[in-house]
C-alpha cells in the first residue's frame, strides 16, 4: 500500500458516499477518517486538504473538518505558518476565506481546540431529527 493512500481512500469513499446518498457511511468513514489521522500521529497535506475540501460540498462533514484544521493549524503554526500559506489555501479553495472567517467568529477568536478531538457528530450528516448511527436503537 502507497504510504497516504488510506487518507484518499477516506476522502474518496466519503465523495462516493454523499452520491450514493448514504449519509451513515459518510458519518462512519469520518468518524475512520479523523480516528486513523489521531492513530498515525498525522495532520492532513497540504494538497490533501485541497482536494477534501474541494471535493466535498458545502456544510458537509468533511469540509467542516477541512476548515477547522486549517484554523487550528494556522493558529498553532503547525505546517501552515504564514499569511502566504494562507493565502495559497484562500486561492486553491474558493469559498475557504469566508467560511474560515465564520468559524473564526463562532469561536469568538478565542483558543480552538484540535478538530480531531472534537464531538465526532461535528462532522456527521444526521441532523437533529435523526440519531447517529453508533446509537443503538430502542
Amino acid at each position: 500500500m502507497l504510504k497516504g493512500s488510506s487518507q484518499w481512500n477516506c476522502v474518496r469513499g466519503y465523495c462516493l458516499a454523499r452520491k450514493l446518498c448514504l449519509p451513515d457511511l459518510q458519518d462512519n468513514i469520518m468518524d475512520h477518517f479523523i480516528a486513523w489521522l489521531g492513530r498515525s500521529n498525522l495532520w492532513m497535506g497540504k494538497s490533501l486538504l485541497v482536494e477534501a475540501y474541494n471535493s466535498s460540498e458545502p456544510g458537509s462533514g468533511l469540509r467542516k473538518f477541512v476548515t477547522r484544521t486549517i484554523a487550528y493549524r494556522f493558529r498553532e503554526n503547525v505546517g501552515i505558518a504564514s499569511a502566504a500559506d494562507m493565502h495559497e489555501l484562500f486561492v486553491r479553495m474558493p469559498g475557504l476565506c469566508q467560511e474560515y472567517l465564520e468559524f473564526l467568529k463562532s469561536t469568538n477568536f478565542i483558543a480552538m481546540k484540535d478538530p480531531g478531538l472534537a464531538d465526532q457528530c461535528l462532522y456527521h450528516q444526521h441532523g437533529i431529527d435523526r440519531k447517529c448511527y453508533k446509537v443503538a436503537e430502542d
